[in-house]
């Protein structure tokens, strides 16, 4: 099901550590927001990240510039992205800075989708763009 958090699009999706076996969560899935002011792959709560195990693996950082001017390091780890809604999976750079409070979806991980949004009807749906899946 593909939701609106308030005026926001939204998926849901699962996250999975597949070098420690993790999933979050670790049943059903979470709703993602749509960020497409957000470059990266995925961003995470510090507590999502946690159960994912990604501080018993060494995590890569990164430098972000938010769209305020604001500087902050993120650090993260690659992970596989599981998308409800149209069944595919994509791996990707997940992430976490001090500060993000929700689960996070950005141009990154988006890019292999046909993202369609419609205000009025208060539909959001996604499609891999040709049709194949990757696994």
């Amino acid at each position: 099901m593909s939701a609106f958090l308030d005026s926001t699009p939204a998926l849901e999706v699962a996250v999975e550590n597949v070098i420690g076996g993790r999933r979050y969560p670790i049943a059903g899935e979470s709703l993602a927001t749509v960020d497409t002011g957000y470059a990266g792959f995925m961003g995470m709560p510090s507590d999502a990240f946690e159960e994912l195990g990604f501080r018993e693996l060494e995590l890569d950082k990164r430098a972000l510039v938010f769209a305020n001017g604001e500087r902050t390091e993120s650090e993260g780890s690659y992970a596989r992205l599981r998308i409800k809604e149209s069944g595919d999976s994509v791996y990707g750079f997940v992430e976490t800075w001090r500060g993000l409070d929700e689960v996070v979806m950005g141009t990154d991980a988006l890019s292999s989708f046909k993202l369609e949004v419609d205000y009025c009807l208060g539909l959001v749906s996604i499609q891999r763009c040709g049709g194949s899946r990757q696994p």
